[in-house]
């Protein structure tokens, strides 16, 4: 339809073809660079070898897998247990839940307590982080442990 000298009306048959365009367009980018994505990644794997011999060798390395992360008040302990979470759940490592709502905080840590540990075979668990009070006879495994200096969150 014209409108004028030169002016036409945009129709809707103009404005979904543009529209369709556009998502096309957008999802061709988002492919490709998902692809790229993953073309880096295998990629990358050439420079964790040292060619000299003097970097560090896979062969021996092995990730951790039991971590006891002990909770501290107001010191950012639930984003790092988030991603210990996260972690577990993408290794398909074991967590060490509580019965109830929390391990008998403030009394000191009793295995007996984890979800899962009665029974006629006792679980191993692979990451505990919960508050409760550290009892190193009951938690103590050779693992890793993360732990916060409580005198640093002095004002």
């Amino acid at each position: 339809m014209r409108l004028g000298l030169g002016c036409y009306r945009v129709g809707p048959t103009w404005l979904w073809k543009a529209l369709l365009v556009f998502v096309a367009i957008a999802f061709a980018g988002q492919l490709l660079g998902v692809i790229y994505n993953k073309s880096l990644q295998q990629d990358r794997s050439w420079w964790l070898f040292s060619s000299d011999g003097q970097g560090p060798s896979l062969g021996f390395c092995r990730p951790r897998s039991h971590v006891m992360f002990l909770k501290t008040h107001k010191t950012a302990s639930s984003t790092v247990l988030n991603i210990l979470y996260r972690y577990g759940e993408e290794k398909d490592l074991r967590f060490a839940l509580p019965l109830g709502y929390q391990f008998g905080y403030p009394l000191p840590f009793n295995a007996h307590r984890v979800k899962g540990y009665r029974g006629p075979r006792v679980a191993e668990f692979s990451i505990m982080g919960n508050h409760m009070r550290f009892n190193k006879p009951e938690v103590l495994h050779r693992g890793v442990f993360i732990t916060s200096n409580p005198l640093q969150n002095i004002s």
